[in-house]
């Protein structure tokens, strides 16, 4: 399944990329945006498919961008731009920008990569109308998480309402999602390490996702997935179940990393943001209070439960 990577007005193409960089470039996790930005489809061996992408960039250029990524390493920024032109066709110059994360002791750099082609000629030949496009642009990429590539926390919020106000007479599920133990997982191996588990989590949160549902980061080790116009509780509970069981991998020191969910329903659980967060965070600490790896639905009567006592 895919994950939709153009929710409301957020609709275009943005690729979420993470690489490992030691003066060349390895890929980590591309998402598919990613790779149809450069004309390419995502093939079963995504490696290849990269080799494919970096021969189209070029020697001169490659060399360029390798350059430029050491040097905002040597001046110990974490944050930076990078600006990429590449021939598409004879006489078809593509032209993109990335806003890049670096991560100095693991090395590992990710970020989110757009085309701005038409943004850019304009602007070369001075138009106001193509700098204002270029300030949408990144507006939009404001909604984005820069660690995960989700949806962060206006994104979300901005897509929910969005779909309460076009599909207010459909039902849809509110899925909290934590990860298990994360705070044990940062003390033993470090934030680096923690910063790894949090983007390969979302990257399968994102791989997981069916294409009209939703997900993003709210911060932290807290993911959420909007299921929209779901039938019935059965569906949510399907999906959800779906998700515990993609979302188990392996991790340092021989264990696996799992999670819990917390559910609530709109509009039977609330008809807001807030109120539906409040109610599937009850039901999330119900879930991690009864062994964890598993999901709960809010109920009326999960206020007497135990363990929010």
């Amino acid at each position: 399944m895919t994950f939709n990577e153009e929710p409301m007005d957020l609709d275009m193409a943005v690729g979420y990329f993470a690489f490992k960089f030691n003066k060349k470039i390895t890929l980590l996790a591309a998402n598919d945006s990613f790779y149809s930005l450069f004309g390419l489809t995502k093939g079963k061996d995504g490696q290849k498919t990269f080799s494919a992408f970096q021969n189209m960039i070029g020697e001169e250029e490659k060399e360029r961008l390798i350059a430029e990524i050491s040097e905002n390493i040597e001046r110990n920024k974490r944050n930076f731009e990078l600006t990429m032109s590449m021939e598409r066709g004879k006489g078809n110059v593509k032209t993109y920008v990335s806003k890049c994360h670096m991560d100095k002791e693991s090395g590992k750099m990710t970020g989110l990569v757009i085309d701005i082609t038409e943004t850019h000629e304009h602007k070369m030949g001075l138009q106001r109308e193509a700098i204002e496009e270029t300030k949408e642009t990144f507006l939009k990429l404001a909604c984005r998480d820069e660690l995960s590539g989700l949806l962060n926390r206006r994104g979300i919020i901005k897509e929910f309402t969005n779909t309460m106000e076009k599909q207010s007479e459909k039902s849809h599920g509110f899925l909290l999602v934590d990860i298990d133990d994360f705070k044990r997982i940062n003390e033993e191996h470090g934030h680096v390490y923690g910063d790894e588990v949090l983007t390969n989590f979302a990257f399968n949160i994102m791989s997981s996702a069916s294409r009209d549902n939703v997900a993003g980061r709210l911060g932290g080790d807290e993911f959420v997935v909007l299921l929209k116009d779901i039938d019935s509780k059965n569906e949510a509970e399907k999906q959800a179940t779906d998700l515990l069981f993609k979302l188990a991998t392996p991790i340092e020191g021989g264990r696996e990393l799992t999670a819990s969910i917390g559910i609530s329903i709109y509009p039977d659980d609330g008809k807001d943001f807030s109120e539906l967060y409040k109610k599937a965070d009850k039901a999330l600490f119900k879930a991690k209070g009864e062994g964890k790896n598993r999901y709960v639905f809010y109920s009326d009567d999960i206020d007497d439960h135990p363990y929010l006592n």
